[in-house]
């Protein structure tokens, strides 16, 4: 299958083939085993480092975390969401290596997970979360991610009890 093939761009037509085709199914078709083995399957394929195939997978978990089931809830749980950070995003990318495109979804996707239902699984990660967090944000320049930045900022001070022991190195990066 293209999905596992050698060739980058096979790959890369392979997992916008799925994206998309699982994007056109009505999601009350879609089972959250279906969600679990699509978020492991994605997570994985961060590690070919193709920015081509980064920006498809992390639009894929994007579009996935805004899609709700019938009864109004996300279709990524909490603890889907800490295997999407801690597996895919923090275990297979080097956040500041990344295009800018890149970044930034990487960076948008946090913020869904911050501000949505899925901020507990995160909590759950605590000190690895802010650790990692740091290093991801660290020298990042870019008006429109540092924006996202700050206002992540915020909510993890705020959120995590790790946060505010974070507060002192996050205002002399970013003087808050």
């Amino acid at each position: 299958s293209g999905l596992t093939d050698t060739k980058i761009t096979s790959q890369k037509d392979s997992i916008e083939t799925l994206i998309t085709g699982i994007k056109s199914i009505p999601l009350s078709n879609i089972t959250s085993k279906e969600i679990d083995h699509l978020i492991d399957f994605l997570s994985d394929r961060l590690a070919l480092a193709d920015p081509n195939i980064t920006n498809l997978i992390l639009d894929g978990f994007i579009w996935l975390t805004k899609s709700t089931w019938s009864n109004g809830c996300s279709m990524v749980n909490p603890e889907q969401a800490k295997r999407i950070v801690q597996d895919g995003i923090f275990g297979h990318l080097t956040i500041q290596n990344l295009i800018k495109s890149g970044r930034l979804k990487v960076f948008q996707l946090l913020h869904c997970f911050l501000t949505g239902s899925q901020l507990n699984g995160i909590q759950s990660m605590e000190s690895n979360f802010i650790q990692k967090y740091l290093i991801a944000i660290d020298e990042e320049k870019d008006p429109q991610i540092l924006h996202l930045i700050f206002r992540m900022n915020v909510i993890i001070i705020r959120e995590f009890p790790s946060g505010k022991q974070s507060i002192h190195y996050i205002k002399q990066q970013f003087i808050l």
